[in-house]
């Protein structure tokens, strides 16, 4: 199999050429700050593992999604809750794609999707309504007993918080206690997480923290890259 580096990049080509304005112009340049370390992992755990589903949660553009179908050649399918993904990219990697939102429509999700060996999780959890905790539990029961979960999100140490989000994690309101605005009202990052807490979210949702790497290429503010097994 070819280097992982030159498979992504294979496919960052490809879903500029046929995707987003936003993608080509912006989106292409910056993502793999944000997950720098996940696609090794998972080219890693491809190179040993028999894997057969595996779920995107926010995928975005796809370039996760499509590079995992590309090193597990296993079914994937794909959740947004905006149409991002271009339909000649869902076409030519064979992706299932859903127009779901993790936080509201985890009961839909699983009675749709079912259980997966893998779990895509990356640039998500800060844009969450709720807070996360359980969010990851829901996630940890569609995972298979020994199945894995890559999660990215920014560090509030470098990023700082969101001003016209939430300004502590108190703030964040579980879900079903208040209604979930409209997401086009708050499609952006309502809160970032310091590594005290977000660690506190992983074990209480009581997952495994199998791999840790801070993702800073260059001098952009760095996020958190995890790799997460159900405890």
């Amino acid at each position: 199999m070819k280097d992982w580096r030159l498979i992504l990049n294979e496919i960052q080509e490809e879903i500029g050429y046929h995707g987003k304005a936003h993608y080509r112009e912006a989106y292409k340049k910056e993502e793999y700050h944000y997950w720098q370390h996940i696609p090794q992992w998972i080219f890693e755990d491809a190179t040993a593992n028999k894997v057969d589903r595996i779920l995107d949660v926010g995928c975005a553009y796809g370039t996760l999604a499509c590079f995992a179908k590309k090193v597990y050649d296993c079914d994937v399918v794909c959740i947004d809750v905006q149409e991002y993904l271009d339909d000649v990219i869902r076409y030519n990697y064979g992706l299932d794609y859903y127009l779901f939102d993790v936080e509201t429509d985890m009961d839909r999700i699983k009675k749709r999707c079912g259980k997966f060996d893998r779990i895509i999780f990356t640039e998500v959890i800060e844009h969450l309504f709720y807070n996360p905790t359980d969010t990851l539990k829901n996630l940890k029961e569609l995972l298979v007993d020994d199945g894995i979960l890559y999660l990215s999100t920014p560090d509030a140490a470098e990023w700082g918080r969101v001003e016209d989000g939430y300004q502590h994690l108190t703030e964040m309101p579980y879900i079903g206690t208040v209604e979930k605005p409209d997401f086009k009202l708050i499609d952006r990052h309502l809160y970032q997480y310091t590594a005290n807490e977000i660690h506190q979210i992983i074990v209480d949702a009581e997952f495994n923290i199998d791999k840790f790497e801070y993702s800073k290429p260059g001098r952009r503010a760095r996020h958190f890259n995890y790799q997460l097994s159900k405890g």
